[in-house]
């Protein structure tokens, strides 16, 4: 009898729905260091959103002033902003802070409603 073990995505992105796939790759390349921290977010976030989808896109600075940057986004049709805030402040408390610097200030994590 053989017995599953749970194993890692094969990729970071394996976890995430990405609104332009070339284009969330073409920033981790440019930017390998997100590939391990998008994994652990992937394993974390689940604890404060369940079954919520995460979707991944690379976002612009609507003046152009700042660098391209990767926006996270639990999805969580269904929940009211109250709920869907306390989830992503105490992600933030008990998990995000500790990691926030080593996205570089590149990577925006937030909550969509749909």
């Amino acid at each position: 009898m053989t017995t599953a073990t749970p194993t890692a995505p094969a990729s970071a992105l394996d976890a995430y729905q990405m609104v332009d796939a070339d284009e969330v790759r073409a920033f981790l390349a440019a930017h390998p260091f997100m590939e391990p921290l998008l994994v652990e977010v992937a394993e974390q976030l689940p604890k404060y959103f369940p079954g919520a989808p995460l979707r991944l896109e690379v976002g612009y600075d609507p003046e152009g002033y700042g660098p391209p940057e990767l926006l996270l986004e639990a999805i969580v049709p269904g929940w009211t902003g109250d709920a869907a805030q306390d989830a992503l402040d105490e992600f933030a408390d008990k998990w995000w802070l500790d990691h926030y610097d080593r996205g570089q200030n590149l990577l925006t994590i937030t909550v969509a409603f749909g």
